[in-house]
């Protein structure tokens, strides 16, 4: 019942505040890192960051993983290499999240789908977990190549998670021009950024006794130590032209 409630209440959120109020959607195919883009950019504009909550009316940041939504909405879209975002989202789909549990349903259909005997074991159960993410994993419904496909051809901004981590001072200053904000404040914006650094985060989480937290890893190429290699060449036959578009090699 809360999640229909939730789900009810964004949808008149979202076509409702934009009107009323300045609304920035994160968009992204889930695990792409948006919840980490939402927040800093939350902080740095001092508006709220609505995600896996009932929204409240105001200027806000709010995540989606949604192939459309309303064009009164200002859309960013962040793109992350795929098999970093298989890897995250087999994690997403099988441990409930220690300082989160709002990823439980996803939990569960995922195990009513799977039987695996040890869903920890993601070496011997990832090549049928790519399967199952190049047919269109149950939540959000379609694949990744689906989902940035029609981003491209939208014209939206599309940013990668990669050029966050790496330059993340000039990457999200282009995030919020391309929102419409000028004259970026570079040393507010670098507050921002510490206040949300994934290492410091990842390391507080640590603390957690080996649970899996939301913020897993946040790694980039972290593939590269679990994807065998045709493992690999399977990915990327599949998903070849969104990937050679953003060099993801």
């Amino acid at each position: 019942m809360t999640y229909l409630f939730r789900s009810a209440a964004r949808y008149i959120f979202q076509h409702i505040n934009p009107f009323l109020f300045d609304t920035v959607a994160i968009n992204e195919f889930p695990k792409s890192g948006g919840t980490w883009t939402g927040k800093v950019i939350s902080n740095y504009l001092g508006y709220r960051f609505d995600d896996n909550i009932i929204p409240k009316y105001g200027a806000a940041i709010v995540k989606y993983h949604k192939l459309q939504i309303p064009s009164a909405l200002k859309e960013v879209v962040i793109i992350r290499d795929p098999r970093d975002v298989i890897i995250s989202f087999y994690y997403h789909s099988f441990f409930i999240f220690a300082d989160n549990p709002f990823n439980a349903r996803i939990v569960s259909l995922s195990k009513k789908r799977f039987n695996f005997d040890d869903y920890s074991d993601i070496a011997a159960n990832i090549p049928t977990f790519i399967d199952y993410m190049l047919d269109g994993p149950i939540k959000p419904g379609f694949r990744w190549d689906h989902f940035y496909n029609i981003k491209i051809k939208s014209g939206i901004p599309i940013f990668k998670y990669e050029d966050l981590r790496h330059s993340p001072l000039e990457t999200f200053s282009q995030i919020l021009e391309s929102l419409g904000f000028q004259d970026i404040d570079q040393q507010k914006l670098s507050g921002s950024i510490e206040k949300y650094n994934i290492k410091k985060i990842k390391k507080k989480n640590d603390s957690s006794q080996g649970k899996v937290n939301f913020v897993r890893s946040g790694k980039v190429n972290g593939w590269q130590d679990i994807l065998l290699k045709q493992d690999n060449n399977k990915i990327r036959k599949n998903f070849s032209s969104i990937m050679e578009i953003f060099q993801y090699d």
